[in-house]
């Protein structure tokens, strides 16, 4: 999946923005406090509702701080398999009126629109329609150099390894590397390593 295009208006500190990439690779440098990881942001709040740490959107604020009334909008368009297709998200406040609350009471509610191809869809056929293309796990394996590494917890990053290269027995490993360890192929027995770890 490519990013051909991206809209961004009213997002957190960004008033109005566009990133015209056409595909391509970019690079987006600036001083501390210059919208960085708001564009990073924004983008990961189209495709999956979560901010680039994986937060999700009732766990940082969207809307630029201090607005009122204004609604948060980010479009993206896309090349996937030769096809192109636009994807976009708004937030807009409402203002539900309940029965004997004063109108300077009124708290105003989050509403989301999903919209595929300009087209209002239901959040879970717009989130369908992405992970279809482009499962968040993998995204963020592509997109943040620290996913693997320094955000996944040990026993996911073992299983994603074994999912992506298989898994290979006790003893295939050891008669691989005979020389160095191969004194425990007679300890093992019956046993895996696993086993031994347990045990100790």
């Amino acid at each position: 999946m490519k990013l051909l295009h991206l809209t961004i208006t009213n997002f957190k500190g960004i008033r109005s923005f566009e990133l015209p990439l056409n595909g391509g690779s970019a690079i987006v440098s600036g001083t501390n406090g210059a919208g960085k990881t708001s564009l990073f942001d924004a983008y990961t709040w189209l495709l999956f509702g979560k901010d680039s740490a994986g937060r999700s959107e009732t766990n940082f604020e969207v809307k630029p701080f201090g607005s009122s009334g204004l609604t948060v909008e980010v479009v993206g368009e896309f090349e996937h398999d030769g096809q192109t297709f636009t994807l976009g998200k708004t937030l807009a406040e409402k203002f539900a009126k309940v029965n004997g609350e004063n109108e300077s009471d009124r708290k105003p509610k989050n509403e989301y629109t999903y919209f595929i191809d300009g087209v209002p869809k239901p959040k879970a056929q717009y989130t369908a329609y992405i992970a279809d293309i482009c499962p968040e796990e993998t995204f963020r394996l592509l997109s943040d150099s620290d996913y693997f590494a320094g955000k996944t917890d040990w026993r996911t990053r073992r299983k994603m390894l074994l999912d992506f290269f298989g898994s290979t027995s006790d003893r295939a490993i050891i008669q691989k590397h005979e020389d160095e360890i191969g004194e425990l192929m007679t300890l093992i027995g019956c046993k895996s390593v696993l086993d031994y770890k347990i045990m100790s």
